[in-house]
């Protein structure tokens, strides 16, 4: 197995894309779906240029068009569309030339003609030609309409229509298709039909009408571009979560409705402020060697160990020390256990229980009152979470009010995730928010390497000029009384690393005697082949 996510970068995106196209022709139908997802997600995530995006989902439809699922060709419209504001008119022609192009070809998957049906409907303007006349495109879209389902002849009949409303040309051609229709079998074409013929009626106001009904798509909204729906698809076929509860869209549209620009402002300042911390704050131009070790006694003895001249040494985040959640003391016990209290305060107690497993956990907590009081409309939303997705479900008000969630990592996730808690107790509105301890060990698949293996591998790590890697080197102090064996801390310290972050321990020369302990784990992901 290979960790696409940690290995994939802007600079090896387009090969380790074009392998993975390669391979689907032979992968196993199993897998297939989500090898397809997954290569739509990583052409979006590590696109240098939306050009080569548009290349990599035309020939993903071309030699799998079979697991092109809905949210993959609908995020193609999205993206060329655009989002926010402004649209760019450049790569709306150029994926109107190109699926112009593809649809010249005889045999095509139908998710070709849908796509294409749509984009030449909205931007057809920006290749017409000499050569691409008006005519060619609306008859390189009507050459399939025989071969498509009743889904994909509804979109053909809309873009037919669009057509002839920017180009009057065309206008005969696409009222004779759609008289035919009027008396189709299947409802829906039936109805277009119909509603279409007579707004293509040359009366006066039906001019009014076509501005508006036919007029070309507007952008998607900025939250459509932030929220990838192939994310939450990912997460569905990791979780088998496909039939989706109504009423958790509803729950979550109205815990969001009136936060949304908070958090999507909260959201891209935290993914921000990382990015600057880890360039200037975490990274120090000190030769290598970390200058808030110089001063410690034990420097000259572990001074040989110690990374020198790497331009990537970390250093603890000035943030992560001087973090003040309200929960903090509860919230570092979670961190390496998954049961316990979450917070307390003289009015309510937060019971919690995980469950982790590879890339996805689950979460259960109980809301307890703890001066008699009922709690009410007890809602919940996470922030601070662009690299993990969250899935509430509706609060049950079974006794205690208890909720479940489900959690997946995307990718390593820098920031601490935060649970904003809102109730009414005794008739007075309560909100705070508390850290959740979902956290990198919690991801994390012990691993076994043997010794001559890890001690290459830490060697080149140490040594390596390669930006994606970081190394923290600290001394930390001996927690035990100075008559406790070093051998009896370093069992202690191997069983943290063991049962508290998931990692695989070891014992160096064995574990009645000793000196050294290495320990290695996998971080895992959605994105992960």
């Amino acid at each position: 197995q290979m960790c696409i996510r940690d290995r994939c970068t802007p600079e090896t995106a387009k090969k380790i894309v074009d392998e993975l196209l390669a391979f689907t022709d032979e992968a196993d139908l199993n897998i297939k779906e989500e090898l397809v997802l997954k290569i739509a997600i990583l052409a979006e995530r590590f696109a240098d240029n939306l050009v080569w995006y548009i290349d990599v989902i035309v020939k993903l439809i071309q030699t799998s068009g079979d697991y092109i699922t809905d949210d993959i060709w609908q995020r193609v419209i999205q993206i060329v569309t655009g989002f926010g504001v402004e649209q760019d008119a450049e790569l709306q022609r150029y994926a109107t030339l190109k699926l112009y192009t593809a649809l010249n070809l005889p045999h095509i998957h139908e998710t070709l003609v849908k796509i294409g049906s749509y984009i030449l409907a909205e931007y057809a303007k920006l290749i017409v030609d000499g050569n691409r006349t008006p005519d060619k495109i609306f008859e390189v879209l009507q050459r399939h309409f025989v071969s498509v389902s009743e889904n994909g002849k509804a979109m053909l009949l809309t873009a037919f229509t669009k057509l002839s409303n920017q180009f009057p040309e065309l206008r005969d051609q696409t009222q004779s298709i759609l008289e035919i229709h009027t008396e189709h079998w299947d409802p829906d074409l039936q109805q277009r039909a119909v509603e279409y013929l007579e707004i293509l009626q040359e009366k006066p106001e039906m001019q009014s009408i076509r501005e508006v009904i036919l007029q070309k798509m507007p952008c998607y909204s900025e939250e459509i571009q932030v929220n990838n729906p192939l994310i939450h698809r990912i997460f569905e076929l990791k979780t088998g979560d496909k039939n989706k509860d109504p009423t958790l869209d509803y729950e979550k549209k109205k815990l969001m409705e009136t936060q949304m620009n908070t958090y999507n402002t909260s959201q891209q300042a935290s993914s921000v402020s990382f990015q600057t911390q880890k360039s200037d704050a975490l990274l120090l131009n000190t030769g290598g060697v970390p200058q808030h070790l110089l001063g410690n006694p034990l420097y000259e003895l572990c001074s040989k160990k110690i990374a020198q001249d790497v331009p990537n040494i970390m250093r603890v985040p000035d943030s992560i020390k001087s973090m003040n959640f309200k929960n903090m003391n509860e919230f570092k016990q979670l961190v390496t256990t998954t049961t316990g209290i979450l917070y307390q305060d003289d009015e309510i107690q937060i019971d919690y229980k995980s469950e982790f497993q590879t890339t996805t956990g689950r979460i259960a907590m109980q809301f307890v009152s703890k001066t008699g009081k009922t709690l009410e409309q007890v809602s919940l939303m996470v922030s601070n979470t662009p690299e993990l997705y969250f899935n509430l479900s509706p609060v049950k008000y079974d006794g205690n009010p208890k909720v479940m969630m489900q959690t997946a990592s995307l990718a390593p996730a820098p920031a601490i995730p935060i649970l904003t808690l809102k109730y009414v107790c005794n008739g007075q509105n309560r909100s705070f928010d508390v850290a959740l301890p979902v956290v990198a060990n919690k991801f994390i698949t012990p691993a076994d390497i043997p010794l001559d293996t890890y001690t290459k591998f830490f060697a080149e790590y140490t040594t390596a000029k390669n930006n994606n890697y970081y190394r923290l080197d600290n001394f930390i102090r001996n927690p035990a009384p100075n008559n406790v064996p070093v051998s009896e801390v370093l069992k202690k310290f191997g069983s943290l690393l063991s049962g508290g972050l998931n990692l695989k321990a070891n014992g160096i020369p064995d574990m009645n005697n000793l000196k050294i302990v290495y320990a290695a784990g996998q971080y895992l992901s959605l994105i992960h082949i």
